[in-house]
């Protein structure tokens, strides 16, 4: 395939470089480039920097119904699908529709589907998922296939916004989770709409940046990075 073959549509759903993957290496360079400067992209971790000992697990902490729809949605807008409709029917069914307080009133909430957006799929705002993906991976990287390094980072992209106290707890919760485990994670990166949050778990620090000017290019420089890959 040439590089006009992949204009105006959806990245195809199995890629040699994964598109999260290259967004999650283009984050840190960016915004941390004093401590992320050559990441590779490997496998067990998913980014490597060999010479300052560093390596990164990449993973996503969303609602798996709303990555299909999302997934659905683009294939829609893209225009690549031959069932519009049934797909349609198929995002709008994905979440049975509950009552929402809207200017004081209680409302039977819709579809997911709309012609200029999609709707998310409501769940608790908290840090519970984001938690859970990192103990998945924790005790994973304590097994035997992954190759340890002398600091070990997990890059979660996340839907939630969090408060300052909903970090901390979670800052607690992470530590509390890798406590007495032989392979400790020293940061997580959380990576949100418009912020990234950084849990500094080894000094029990955080910090919150704003980052919604760069995410769209950043995107785009992820998917550029598929797609020439893709055509070699």
């Amino acid at each position: 395939m040439k590089y006009e073959d992949y204009k105006d549509k959806p990245l195809p759903d199995h890629t040699e470089l994964r598109y999260d993957e290259c967004l999650a290496k283009l984050v840190l360079e960016e915004f941390f480039p004093n401590e992320f400067a050559s990441l590779k992209i490997c496998d067990k971790p998913d980014l490597q920097d060999k010479e300052k000992n560093i390596g990164v697990e990449v993973t996503k902490a969303v609602n798996p119904i709303q990555k299909k729809n999302e997934s659905l949605y683009a294939k829609i807008c893209y225009g690549v699908i031959h069932n519009k409709e049934n797909e349609i029917k198929k995002i709008n069914a994905s979440y049975k529709p509950h009552s929402i307080i809207i200017n004081s009133e209680l409302m039977e909430e819709g579809d997911r589907y709309g012609e200029r957006s999609l709707l998310g799929i409501p769940e608790e705002n908290n840090f519970d998922r984001i938690t859970k993906s990192f103990e998945i991976k924790l005790n994973k990287i304590n097994g035997q296939e992954y190759e340890i390094f002398k600091s070990n980072y997990f890059f979660i992209f996340s839907d939630v916004l969090a408060d300052e106290i909903m970090i901390d707890d979670a800052i607690k919760s992470m530590n509390q989770l890798q406590s007495g485990k032989k392979i400790k994670i020293n940061k997580v990166y959380v990576y949100v709409p418009h912020y990234i949050y950084v849990l500094n778990l080894e000094h029990e620090r955080k910090e919150i940046i704003e980052v919604r000017r760069y995410q769209d290019s950043l995107a785009n420089k992820a998917r550029e990075m598929v797609i020439l890959r893709e055509i070699g």
